[in-house]
């Protein structure tokens, strides 16, 4: 059988981050332990945005209920699919910090993400407990 998701993903033998500030890598790298261990999720990058996804887990989706708005977005989506019993995989890659423009990034999203971990693992809790995905 083949996976539900393919994340692209940075911290798995093989992948990097290229030229990125200290800062960056930091809160992605933090950003990312932390959502795995509150959430109990196996995965390195849950905030990798290059995926893809199969058309049967997206189908299971219950998009109207989603709750985040920002990057959070990739955490909850991880969330929600392992929660289902979906099988993820993680491909390396090699992400190059950006050449122009500007990061959307903000201490507003960084905030949205952090509550939104709490409350995903809020939910768990209430209802039984957290399984290791």
């Amino acid at each position: 059988m083949g996976a539900d998701l393919a994340i692209g993903s940075r911290y798995v033998p093989g992948g990097a981050c290229v030229n990125w500030p200290f800062l960056r890598r930091f809160l992605s790298r933090w950003g990312n332990r932390y959502a795995a261990g509150m959430l109990g999720l196996a995965v390195n990058d849950a905030t990798s945005g290059f995926r893809a996804y199969s058309s049967e887990a997206l189908r299971r989706m219950d998009f109207a209920s989603v709750e985040a708005e920002g990057y959070g977005f990739q955490v909850e989506m991880t969330h929600r699919l392992l929660r289902s019993n979906g099988r993820i995989v993680e491909i390396p890659i090699v992400f190059t910090d950006r050449v122009h423009g500007e990061s959307k990034l903000s201490h507003h999203i960084i905030g949205e993400a952090f509550g939104l971990v709490m409350s995903l693992a809020w939910k768990d809790w209430r209802r039984g407990g957290r399984r290791r995905s």
